[in-house]
């Protein structure tokens, strides 16, 4: 009997830990971040993704609908040991796969620009997203630096274009001037 409860011990024991993965920071092999812009036209998706092998960062800009006059620019940049485990020491990854995949704004406006990050393990992954003016309690640090990184990476001269962004006045103005265009004429 004592053998058949250590054998059902030994059996549960092993199926908790059949995954075998410690989601730690130093197993991280991605963190991406990026934003999508609400109501915009020009490049409105921008995102990095910053990996550990090899070590570098890849920066993105996107149109809703690219064509030739918004095509899709990537750009690559080396980056350094040094930064990487800066960043990763601002997350805590128990906290970050215990948040829901999306983290609900007490302000929520409808088309304002949404904001995610994903972190990558090797069999594992994880995307948060929030609206982008907001802060995840817990990773304010970590929310910044990669903000930071966004607009450092995305200010290169290579991937600067023009979007534009349509608040709740400009909407109304391009409804009215389409309205009066396609009735008065």
């Amino acid at each position: 009997m004592k053998a058949f409860c250590w054998s059902i011990f030994f059996v549960i024991m092993l199926l908790t830990t059949i995954d075998g993965t410690d989601y730690d920071q130093i197993t991280i092999l991605s963190i991406s971040s990026g934003t999508s812009g609400g109501l915009c036209r020009g490049y409105c998706i921008t995102s990095i993704n910053i990996t550990k092998i090899p070590m570098k960062i890849v920066a993105l800009k996107e149109a809703y609908d690219p064509g030739t006059e918004y095509p899709t620019v990537t750009k690559q940049y080396s980056y350094s040991l040094n930064q990487w485990e800066k960043l990763i020491n601002l997350v805590n990854p128990k906290e970050f796969l215990a948040l829901p995949d999306y983290v609900k704004s007490p302000y929520r406006i409808h088309d304002s620009p949404k904001k995610w990050i994903q972190i990558n393990w090797q069999n594992k992954e994880k995307r948060v997203s929030f609206q982008s003016q907001d802060i995840i309690p817990g990773f304010e640090e970590l929310i910044e630096q990669l903000r930071s990184v966004i607009q450092q990476y995305l200010s290169d001269d290579s991937l600067q274009s023009k979007s534009i962004i349509l608040n709740n006045y400009s909407k109304f103005t391009l409804i009215l001037y389409f309205l009066l265009n396609n009735i008065l004429l």
